[in-house]
């Protein structure tokens, strides 16, 4: 990704203090820097919904997103980052190309909010112009959900909360078309190395 020089990095953490006292953060952030010639940027496209309400009481309520890509961008994907709240229990995402066929991207079918993070494909998946992308999100907002924050249920929408919901899949793409050809800044050897 690029990071330009001078550029400020900015995190967003979502955070849920079940104590109510004060707790001490031990968040830390790694960067790594290219050391080869870089040659493509990896941009992320977010696939997402933010107009939804899951009823209290629903068991197994779907949400969905799609984006279809602009005809001229023919790209790549290299991963993928699904996210949702507690009250997630499956998330499916497949592309769908502009012959009609299709092809699956992730399905988590046991969602655990503490358990997320990114997946790198093997092998890049095409994204040809005109692909479209869609993600189908399945929340379970009853009192049988052990994981739901609120006792009894209440109807839940979008929220930066973690007791409210989200249905997002970040897809991190690369230009076919782009060649930069730039080599990285010589900031010498890796961390732990003479």
């Amino acid at each position: 990704m690029l990071l330009p020089a001078g550029a400020r990095v900015v995190l967003q953490v979502h955070y849920h203090n079940r104590t109510g006292g004060t707790v001490r953060d031990l968040t830390r952030v790694g960067l790594r820097f290219a050391r080869a010639t870089v040659d493509k940027r990896v941009r992320v496209i977010p696939v997402l919904n933010r107009e939804f309400l899951i009823p209290a009481g629903a068991e197994r309520h779907v949400v969905r997103a799609s984006y279809t890509l602009p005809p001229t961008w023919d790209m790549h994907a290299i991963g993928i980052s699904p996210h949702m709240h507690l009250l997630g229990r499956e998330m499916r995402v497949t592309v769908t190309y502009p012959d009609g066929t299709s092809r699956p991207l992730v399905y988590i079918d046991d969602w655990d909010f503490h358990w997320q993070g990114s997946y790198r494909f093997r092998t890049p998946v095409p994204l040809p112009g005109g692909s479209r992308v869609d993600v189908e999100a399945v929340y379970d907002n009853s009192p049988r959900n052990r994981r739901n924050p609120t006792v009894p249920p209440r109807d839940v929408g979008w929220g930066e909360g973690t007791a409210d919901e989200m249905c997002i899949a970040f897809i991190q793409t690369t230009v076919d078309s782009e060649r930069l050809g730039h080599r990285p800044i010589d900031t010498g050897p890796p961390a732990g190395q003479p």
